[in-house]
């Protein structure tokens, strides 16, 4: 894929969104705020990269997966495990990079 760019993304436990300081050490902090700039800096719209999720959700969501993304929208997803290509009406459950980067932030802001 054209200006494919690979990267895993972590995710944030779920717990950590009921914390009442950030879960996130002020370098931690620091390293996350350059990571989103750097990405928001980026010249192009199609890339991949690879997320699992660590919540209480259904068990497709918490899979590894392969997220393939064109035009900003999230246009394949493949389960690293298994090689199943989730289907057109599942794919809204897996999120873009500014996707991820959007719910990582107000995880990070105490209560």
């Amino acid at each position: 894929m054209r200006g494919s760019f690979r990267v895993l993304f972590p995710v944030l436990l779920g717990a950590s969104l009921s914390a009442c300081e950030s879960p996130l050490s002020p370098n931690e902090l620091l390293a996350l705020g350059e990571a989103e700039a750097r990405w928001a800096r980026r010249s192009f719209q199609d890339y991949a990269f690879e997320i699992r999720r660590s919540c209480f959700c259904e068990p497709l969501v918490t899979q590894w997966a392969h997220v393939e993304v064109r035009g900003g929208v999230v246009s394949r997803v493949v389960l690293l495990e298994t090689g199943v290509e989730v289907s057109p009406q599942e794919r809204g459950r897996f999120p873009t990079a500014e996707a991820t980067f959007a719910s990582i932030r107000p995880a990070t802001l105490p209560e």
